[in-house]
């Protein structure tokens, strides 16, 4: 099932720009990976149109043919073995940390799936209205507005969730079972969801999963590659972004509302984390809203 969300914890990019967070290229002969294995550190999603060609992700060889879509998530190992010579495809980079805030919030099924099967069929209907999300997202990217990475995000997640539909509607036997480190990260940040503004001490997210500080570390550096103190921060301060973005409380309001002992201590951390102050942050990102009118 889906998580619930309020409002506030779906965007906090009011006043952002898109800039490398989306590449489109609408025809290609070949996909971005040399034929050497290396990490690839965006999120792919590519829709053969013609031809085929042999992939390997993170040590599996996959074949990817005509009306198929591969998705691949970031940081994987990636390279290309072999094409056909009529190979035409058309692919989206999107960076890490923009999928990363979507599947944040997404049913964790579909990209395991999508991990376990990163090539899946599609009637060629299908790939056609795919292709057309990725289109209008890039004719946004064009577009100077301050509402430039919110609709990005949420066109994204649209398609996100026609995708998790059609395949639920096919045939699909998504895994059965997850491995006890997935059902442990999958609570894990569905509780940071609920509670990023309470801040809570590590020690209640382990002792929620029956687990030591260092174990819970070890569950959310294999899912996400950060430690479950940089991932609790990390959402911390989207939501700070959020408020400073979007409302007009204080600083010290904004510290008050997500439970900071003191100001002080969100000024530290928000400026270790974004090289800037809260002010700092609110004031850029209010310039780049007037420049956008």
């Amino acid at each position: 099932m889906p998580r619930s969300a309020s409002y506030t914890s779906i965007a906090s990019y009011y006043g952002e720009k898109l800039h490398d967070d989306f590449v489109l290229v609408r025809t290609a002969e070949s996909l971005p990976f040399s034929g050497t294995p290396e990490k690839f550190p965006d999120c792919i999603a590519a829709f053969c149109r013609r031809g085929r060609a042999k992939i390997v992700i993170d040590g599996s060889t996959f074949n990817l043919k005509k009306n198929q879509m591969l998705f691949v998530m970031p940081e994987r190992i990636v390279a290309n073995i072999s094409k056909s010579k009529d190979f035409k495809v058309t692919y989206s980079c999107v960076s890490k940390e923009f999928i990363e805030d979507i599947t944040y919030r997404f049913p964790i099924d579909l990209f395991q799936y999508l991990e376990h099967t990163p090539c899946y069929d599609l009637p060629p209907e299908f790939i056609d209205e795919a292709v057309g999300y990725f289109e209008f997202m890039d004719r946004k990217k064009e577009k100077n507005t301050p509402y430039q990475k919110d609709i990005f995000f949420h066109i994204a997640y649209c398609f996100c969730l026609d995708l998790y539909d059609f395949i639920f509607k096919e045939e699909m036997k998504l895994p059965q079972g997850k491995n006890i480190t997935e059902t442990h990260f999958e609570k894990f940040r569905k509780s940071v969801a609920e509670t990023v503004r309470e801040n809570l001490p590590l020690t209640h997210y382990a002792q929620m999963l029956s687990l030591t500080e260092k174990h819970l570390n070890k569950v959310v550096q294999k899912a996400v590659g950060m430690s479950a103190k940089r991932y609790v921060t990390t959402m911390r301060i989207k939501e700070i972004k959020h408020d400073l973005n979007t409302t007009a409380l204080s600083v010290k309001e904004i510290a008050s509302k997500m439970n900071f002992s003191s100001t002080d201590v969100m000024l530290h951390m928000f400026k270790r984390h974004t090289g800037m102050t809260p002010s700092e942050y609110r004031a850029k990102s209010q310039k780049e809203k007037e420049q956008g009118r």
